[in-house]
Protein backbone atom coordinates (compact mmCIF):
# COMPACT_ATOMS: atom_id res chain seq x y z
CA UNK A 1 0.00 0.00 0.00
CA UNK A 2 2.80 2.43 0.85
CA UNK A 3 4.42 1.68 -2.51
CA UNK A 4 1.20 2.61 -4.33
CA UNK A 5 0.87 5.78 -2.26
CA UNK A 6 4.43 6.80 -3.08
CA UNK A 7 3.80 6.06 -6.76
CA UNK A 8 0.49 7.98 -6.74
CA UNK A 9 1.92 10.95 -4.90
CA UNK A 10 5.00 10.84 -7.10
CA UNK A 11 2.96 11.02 -10.27
CA UNK A 12 0.81 13.76 -8.80
CA UNK A 13 3.75 15.60 -7.31
CA UNK A 14 5.07 16.48 -10.64
CA UNK A 15 2.54 19.20 -11.07
CA UNK A 16 3.88 21.12 -8.22
CA UNK A 17 5.76 24.31 -8.54
CA UNK A 18 8.01 26.06 -10.99
CA UNK A 19 11.72 25.44 -10.65
CA UNK A 20 12.38 29.12 -10.19
CA UNK A 21 10.02 29.34 -7.23
CA UNK A 22 11.87 26.61 -5.39
CA UNK A 23 15.39 27.32 -6.50
CA UNK A 24 15.16 31.02 -5.78
CA UNK A 25 12.96 31.11 -2.69
CA UNK A 26 12.94 27.77 -0.85
CA UNK A 27 10.16 26.80 1.54
CA UNK A 28 8.43 28.57 4.37
CA UNK A 29 5.74 27.46 6.75
CA UNK A 30 2.40 29.20 6.28
CA UNK A 31 0.08 29.00 9.26
CA UNK A 32 -3.33 30.60 9.62
CA UNK A 33 -4.65 30.24 13.16
CA UNK A 34 -8.01 31.84 12.37
CA UNK A 35 -8.83 29.14 9.79
CA UNK A 36 -6.83 26.45 11.53
CA UNK A 37 -4.50 25.16 8.82
CA UNK A 38 -0.82 25.12 7.95
CA UNK A 39 1.29 24.04 5.00
CA UNK A 40 4.55 24.73 3.25
CA UNK A 41 4.59 27.33 0.49
CA UNK A 42 7.44 28.63 -1.65
CA UNK A 43 8.95 31.81 -0.23
CA UNK A 44 7.74 34.80 -2.14
CA UNK A 45 4.53 33.19 -3.43
CA UNK A 46 2.01 36.00 -3.87
CA UNK A 47 -1.06 35.70 -1.59
CA UNK A 48 -4.51 36.73 -2.79
CA UNK A 49 -7.60 36.62 -0.51
CA UNK A 50 -10.46 34.46 -1.79
CA UNK A 51 -14.18 34.97 -1.28
CA UNK A 52 -16.52 32.56 -3.07
CA UNK A 53 -19.79 33.35 -1.29
CA UNK A 54 -22.01 31.17 0.87
CA UNK A 55 -19.40 31.41 3.65
CA UNK A 56 -16.40 30.19 1.64
CA UNK A 57 -13.26 32.29 2.06
CA UNK A 58 -9.56 31.57 1.94
CA UNK A 59 -6.30 32.34 0.22
CA UNK A 60 -4.68 31.74 -3.15
CA UNK A 61 -0.91 31.48 -3.58
CA UNK A 62 0.50 32.28 -7.01
CA UNK A 63 3.56 30.07 -7.16
CA UNK A 64 4.34 30.62 -10.83
CA UNK A 65 2.53 31.75 -13.96
CA UNK A 66 1.04 28.26 -14.33
CA UNK A 67 0.91 26.90 -10.77
CA UNK A 68 -1.33 28.03 -7.92
CA UNK A 69 -2.45 26.80 -4.52
CA UNK A 70 -6.01 27.51 -3.37
CA UNK A 71 -7.20 26.99 0.19
CA UNK A 72 -10.95 27.42 0.66
CA UNK A 73 -12.40 27.24 4.15
CA UNK A 74 -15.89 27.50 5.57
CA UNK A 75 -15.78 27.94 9.30
CA UNK A 76 -18.33 26.77 11.82
CA UNK A 77 -19.87 23.64 13.26
CA UNK A 78 -22.29 23.02 10.35
CA UNK A 79 -19.94 20.57 8.65
CA UNK A 80 -20.58 19.82 4.99
CA UNK A 81 -21.17 16.32 3.70
CA UNK A 82 -18.63 14.73 1.36
CA UNK A 83 -21.08 15.26 -1.51
CA UNK A 84 -21.37 18.99 -0.74
CA UNK A 85 -17.59 19.40 -0.66
CA UNK A 86 -17.19 17.46 -3.92
CA UNK A 87 -19.80 19.69 -5.59
CA UNK A 88 -18.01 22.84 -4.39
CA UNK A 89 -14.62 21.47 -5.53
CA UNK A 90 -15.93 20.70 -9.02
CA UNK A 91 -17.35 24.22 -9.34
CA UNK A 92 -14.24 25.93 -7.91
CA UNK A 93 -11.82 23.93 -10.09
CA UNK A 94 -13.86 24.08 -13.30
CA UNK A 95 -13.08 20.39 -13.86
CA UNK A 96 -16.10 18.11 -14.52
CA UNK A 97 -16.96 15.58 -11.79
CA UNK A 98 -16.35 12.59 -14.07
CA UNK A 99 -12.69 13.66 -14.39
CA UNK A 100 -11.98 13.22 -10.67
CA UNK A 101 -10.04 10.14 -9.50
CA UNK A 102 -9.77 9.31 -5.78
CA UNK A 103 -6.41 8.84 -4.12
CA UNK A 104 -7.43 6.04 -1.78
CA UNK A 105 -4.29 6.15 0.37
CA UNK A 106 -5.06 9.73 1.41
CA UNK A 107 -8.74 9.20 2.09
CA UNK A 108 -10.12 8.34 5.50
CA UNK A 109 -10.61 9.58 9.03
CA UNK A 110 -8.15 11.30 11.35
CA UNK A 111 -5.53 12.13 8.70
CA UNK A 112 -3.41 15.29 9.21
CA UNK A 113 -5.93 16.66 11.73
CA UNK A 114 -8.97 16.17 9.46
CA UNK A 115 -12.00 14.47 10.99
CA UNK A 116 -12.42 12.97 7.53
CA UNK A 117 -10.51 13.58 4.32
CA UNK A 118 -10.93 12.72 0.64
CA UNK A 119 -8.08 13.29 -1.81
CA UNK A 120 -8.36 13.45 -5.60
CA UNK A 121 -6.47 13.97 -8.80
CA UNK A 122 -8.52 15.75 -11.48
CA UNK A 123 -7.72 17.00 -14.94
CA UNK A 124 -9.59 18.79 -17.66
CA UNK A 125 -10.04 22.12 -19.37
CA UNK A 126 -6.25 22.27 -20.01
CA UNK A 127 -5.28 22.06 -16.35
CA UNK A 128 -5.19 19.58 -13.51
CA UNK A 129 -5.37 19.65 -9.72
CA UNK A 130 -4.58 17.56 -6.73
CA UNK A 131 -7.28 18.21 -4.15
CA UNK A 132 -7.92 17.54 -0.49
CA UNK A 133 -11.53 17.86 0.69
CA UNK A 134 -12.35 17.44 4.33
CA UNK A 135 -13.61 18.60 7.67
CA UNK A 136 -11.23 19.93 10.28
CA UNK A 137 -11.79 21.09 13.85
CA UNK A 138 -12.78 24.62 12.73
CA UNK A 139 -14.80 23.80 9.62
CA UNK A 140 -14.70 22.58 6.03
CA UNK A 141 -11.68 22.70 3.69
CA UNK A 142 -11.13 22.36 -0.04
CA UNK A 143 -7.42 22.63 -0.86
CA UNK A 144 -6.08 22.51 -4.42
CA UNK A 145 -2.73 22.63 -6.07
CA UNK A 146 -3.20 23.23 -9.77
CA UNK A 147 -0.92 23.53 -12.76
CA UNK A 148 -0.36 22.74 -16.41
CA UNK A 149 1.00 19.49 -17.86
CA UNK A 150 4.62 20.64 -18.11
CA UNK A 151 4.93 21.53 -14.45
CA UNK A 152 2.82 18.52 -13.51
CA UNK A 153 5.47 16.28 -15.01
CA UNK A 154 8.50 18.03 -13.56
CA UNK A 155 8.53 18.46 -9.74
CA UNK A 156 7.83 15.23 -7.86
CA UNK A 157 9.86 15.78 -4.70
CA UNK A 158 8.61 19.34 -4.19
CA UNK A 159 4.97 18.36 -4.51
CA UNK A 160 5.33 15.40 -2.18
CA UNK A 161 6.84 17.71 0.41
CA UNK A 162 3.94 20.19 0.03
CA UNK A 163 1.21 17.52 0.07
CA UNK A 164 2.53 15.92 3.25
CA UNK A 165 2.88 19.30 4.99
CA UNK A 166 -0.85 20.14 5.02
CA UNK A 167 -2.36 20.06 8.52
CA UNK A 168 -5.57 21.35 10.05
CA UNK A 169 -6.01 22.17 13.73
Amino acid sequence: MRRWFVAAVSSICLLAFSASAFAAFGWEQFKDRSYGFSMLVPKGARQIPLKEGKGWTGVQFDVSKDTQIWVYAKQGDFYATPEELRKFAVKASDIPANNWTPIKEMTGKNISGFKWLESYHASGNSHWVIAMLGVGPKGDFVIFLGSNDAEYHAYEADFEKWFSSIKVF
